[in-house]
């Protein structure tokens, strides 16, 4: 595909406008999540201060309260690490045009922050990394834009307690294969047409990537994309 051309241009303007979008998505999701974990870890520290100059004769009985808040607050503090380290990876993800990185590790992280925006619906998001899959020398970044278009195709259409997979294996002649399942109902398949998925499809041939899919697999569907473990030139 040309980007020399005006039209070359307008695609890879779409896309740079499709990252920021999903980028947005993601950081807006998860600091609307740390401001949720910080309400309750400062509302439970009120507590422990109120249970603490309270009357209340049985000091054991405050104590063992006050512990049991404690483990709450240490709880939501792990919670809250764990979402802002996985939130700086994915923001770094771009520093570079090219990196090397795991596949499994980077849509571990991926799911990590994007099941804040799937929360309230309750999907599940699972992966599974092989033993003996190289390291892939492409954009990290691309590769979590292609698997979150792919996964939001599905997200608002998918029933409760559906689960979105990703398997990561090693593909042939150096490939990395990427599984990606949908299981449960789906109200409809996504068609990835030029018009609608440009940015998807530009994205997929920078990572001199190929889908396979999505399509039906007996009662979930599937799509399969294979990225080589080196850019090619």
């Amino acid at each position: 595909m040309a980007t020399g051309t005006p039209h070359g241009r307008s695609e890879e303007d779409a896309l740079r406008q499709a990252q920021v979008a999903f980028i947005g998505r993601i950081v807006a999701a998860s600091t609307h999540k740390f401001h949720n974990h910080l309400a309750v870890i400062k509302e439970y520290s009120g507590l422990i201060g109120d249970l603490l100059r309270s009357d209340q004769p049985d000091i054991r009985k405050v104590i063992d309260r006050c512990g049991d808040i404690s483990g709450s607050i240490i709880e939501r503090a792990d919670q809250a690490a764990a979402m802002e380290e996985a939130l700086n990876r994915f923001v770094h993800r771009g520093d570079v045009a090219l990196s090397l990185f795991g596949a499994g590790k980077a849509a571990e992280e991926l799911f990590l922050l994007y099941h804040i925006c799937a929360s309230r619906r309750r999907i599940n998001f699972e992966t599974q990394v092989a033993e003996g899959v190289p390291d892939i020398v492409n954009s990290p970044a691309l590769f979590q834009f292609v698997l979150y278009t792919l996964t939001s195709e599905y997200l608002e259409s998918l029933d409760e307690e559906g689960t979105i997979a990703v398997a990561v294996t090693p593909g042939r002649d150096g490939m990395v294969r990427v599984a990606l399942t949908v299981t449960g109902e789906v109200d409809r398949e996504p068609e990835l047409d030029a018009e609608s998925h440009g940015p998807l499809l530009l994205a997929l041939e920078k990572l001199g990537a190929r889908l396979s899919g999505p399509r039906p697999r007996g009662q979930a569907v599937e799509a399969l994309l294979d990225i080589p473990s080196l850019q090619e030139e």
